[in-house]
């Protein structure tokens, strides 16, 4: 009876105490304000090595998870999240579940969320875009400028190339006026951009500008009516010489008619 006895304590002493702890997982995210463009690296770190734990476990709500895997350590996984596209939603949690243990056997206690990111994936569009043509000053004044939605910031360039976020001239007023260095022909791109950053021009508007005294359509020498707004300043000036020369000649044939 106190063989027995012994070989039970001892077995007990060499086998230790049973592992009884569930396991845990805390979960970050690179990013937790996402527009469009933007990705951000998940990562999983387990208070244990996990077993059973694949991306089917995890629930990433308004975007998807791609190169999921366990790094270097046993104990990290990481995975990087993509928003999904035309998307406005505030309020978003990525959730690890119960469907994963420790090598015990021992499974989670419940799941586990990160902390809150959001998700604006939904571009501005220009609503109205309207300028005086043509402009009789450097200063072209413009009738309307209007976005999609509230809140957003306007700007006016030259170019089709977008301007960075943080450029100088983004404001929440729309411009009624925009200032050109010369007479010319002009392209006019008009930007919006909401609070999280994204960005478009969905028009343009023509405007052709110049100073010259009288503006409006005027008639070479041959009586020809120019629309300024049509007509370059560079082209007027060829007709205006073409003009001249034909009169010129016409001059020369009437005199030797008389002689």
């Amino acid at each position: 009876m106190r063989l027995g006895l012994d070989l039970t304590l001892k077995s007990a002493l060499k086998t230790g105490p049973s592992d009884v702890i569930a396991p845990t997982v805390v979960i970050t995210l690179s990013d937790y304000a996402f527009k469009i463009g933007d990705t951000a690296v998940a990562t999983f770190t387990f208070s244990e090595a996990p077993t059973g734990f694949t991306e089917a476990d995890v629930t990433a709500p308004n975007g998807s998870l791609s190169s999921f895997g366990v790094t270097g350590d046993p104990l990290v996984y990481t995975a990087i999240f993509t928003p999904t596209a035309s998307v406005t939603d505030p309020t978003n949690v990525i959730t690890v579940g119960t469907g994963w243990t420790d090598a015990a056997g021992n499974p989670p206690a419940g799941a586990t969320n990160s902390d809150n990111y959001t998700v604006d994936t939904t571009a501005p569009t220009v609503a109205s875009f309207t300028a005086t043509t043509p402009a009789s000053s450097l200063t072209i004044t413009i009738t309307a400028f209007t976005a999609s939605e509230a809140g957003v910031y306007f700007i006016i360039t030259e170019s089709s190339t977008p301007p960075a976020i943080g450029a100088e001239g983004w404001n929440l007023t729309a411009p009624t006026t925009y200032i050109v260095a010369a007479n010319g022909n002009y392209t006019l791109y008009p930007w919006v951009k909401d609070a999280a950053g994204n960005s478009a021009q969905t028009q343009t508007r023509n405007v052709f500008v110049s100073t010259d005294a009288g503006g409006g359509s005027s008639k070479n020498r041959l009586g020809c009516a120019i629309s300024p707004a049509t007509v370059s300043p560079a082209a007027r000036g060829d007709w205006w010489l073409v003009g001249g020369f034909l009169a010129l000649l016409g001059s020369v044939i009437r005199r030797r008619r008389r002689t």
